[in-house]
């Protein structure tokens, strides 16, 4: 799994303490974490540096370090005991928007088999935050920066201290966004994915319930009238989707829009296309895991899980946030055991994916069994399946799929994910035997 960060493309680094992938790597996945030039350093394109180039293109510059690093994990990986033909990609942010941005890319094709984004994509709308801009445009806008920074030509540039790029984004033209230059992209990354021209690999993407949490707040009518304003012939619908009846709604609708604006509609729409044009399974995921405060419980009225908090989820890293974490006491998150109290404390219905998870984990296991058994190669004895368990905090770990102990069972009325008929029919049966715990 290579591991890309995010950081808006002008901040972020490989080897913060969130990323550690030790967790991961004691599961027997091999993890490759990244570092790729940031800034007017990653993106500046500049008509100098077109002219000079074998392929008169400049400023994609982050993204062909992107490429380089997988080329070498292709061609390297297996000394580290990894196999060139199970590479994953995954990213978050900026991270998640280069993954979808290398899937497109032709460069890269045949470099990775699976990608995973984590709030982020190329679907910017034209003109939004990190849009991919044609290379004329690109140029002038590089051209304004090196007269920012009191450079009048490309060897003026290359003269200039490190210290003087790190402005980028700073009082300066910001120069973190890709181009279409004809090389890296040679058709707007929109273009590519309608086309069908993208990686045709599995993709799982998703996003936090409530990635922009910091939103400033708009009262009923303000809402109402930034509505109206960004939703022209669409303003019902919209009032309808954002409502704000009351301040407490206002505020929650504000959080919505402003993490629909910023990272939803983006990944959304990467979903969406590859679903239609990339002949792979596509699956999508919303992580609403609230975290703890430095001194306790999150708020009851807090509106979600805010942007970049599932990373240290992902890694097993909770202990890198000093947080009131909450489990059995343990003194670090890197324990198992306090990722699944943490999840499991916070008992509303939707967590009762364990259950169904473990359904369908069963039925895909005898699937396989089944497979291997018509094609003469035995396999009815499949190997152990391990799912994560709400236990109590005496024996939080991670629970055999036999059911054994007491688990968190869902509560009248709640909806399975889309399961097929056979898993659906096992999480009946097997969920009802699960203890006397039910969500309220």
């Amino acid at each position: 799994m290579v591991w890309i960060h995010g950081g808006g493309y002008l901040s972020g680094a490989g080897d913060e303490k969130r990323h550690d992938g030790s967790v991961l790597a004691s599961k027997g996945v091999i993890v490759v974490t990244i570092n790729y030039r940031l800034g007017a350093l990653g993106f500046l394109a500049h008509s100098e540096l077109t002219a000079e180039s074998p392929h008169k293109a400049s400023g994609n510059y982050a993204l062909l370090d992107q490429v380089a690093a997988l080329k070498w994990v292709h061609d390297n990986i297996e000394a580290f005991g990894g196999d060139r033909a199970k590479v994953t990609i995954f990213g978050e942010s900026a991270g998640s928007f280069a993954v979808s941005g290398l899937m497109a890319t032709q460069l890269a094709r045949g470099l990775f088999v699976r990608a995973i984004g984590e709030s982020s994509a190329q679907f910017t709308a034209p003109g939004g935050s990190l849009a991919a801009l044609p290379l004329a445009q690109a140029e002038k806008r590089g051209a304004e920066f090196a007269a920012s920074v009191g450079a009048k030509s490309l060897a003026d540039l290359r003269a200039l201290p490190a210290s003087a790029f790190k402005k980028s984004g700073q009082g300066t033209p910001a120069m973190n966004s890709p181009t279409i230059d004809g090389y890296v992209f040679p058709e707007d990354p929109w273009d590519i994915y309608a086309q069908g021209k993208q990686s045709h690999v599995p993709l799982l993407a998703g996003w936090n319930s409530a990635e922009m949490k910091m939103a400033a707040v708009r009262g009923t009518d303000a809402l109402e009238a930034a509505l109206r304003k960004q939703f022209p012939g669409n303003e019902d619908a919209a009032i309808k989707a954002y409502p704000a009846g009351d301040v407490q709604q206002a505020r929650v609708s504000t959080v919505a829009l402003a993490s629909d604006n910023f990272i939803a509609y983006s990944t959304w729409k990467w979903i969406e296309m590859h679903t239609a044009t990339g002949k792979a399974p596509v699956h999508r995921y919303l992580f609403d895991h609230i975290i703890p405060t430095a001194t306790g419980n999150p708020p009851a009225d807090d509106p979600g899980a805010a942007h970049a908090t599932d990373i240290e989820f992902v890694f097993s890293t909770l202990e890198t946030k000093k947080l009131a974490w909450r489990g059995c006491g343990s003194q670090g998150g890197r324990h198992h055991d306090v990722i699944l109290d943490e999840l499991c404390e916070d008992r509303r219905p939707e967590r009762a994916w364990t259950c169904a998870l473990a359904a369908v984990r069963r039925e895909e296991q005898a699937d396989s069994a089944a497979r291997r058994k018509s094609e003469g190669r035995g396999g009815d004895q499949p190997r152990p399946l391990r799912i994560a368990g709400c236990h109590d905090c005496q024996t939080a770990k991670e629970l055999s799929i036999s059911c054994e102990g007491p688990m968190i069972r869902p509560a009248a009325g709640f909806r399975y994910p889309e399961l097929s008929q056979g898993a659906r029919n096992i999480a009946d049966t097997e969920c009802a035997s699960f203890g006397d715990r039910e969500i309220d």
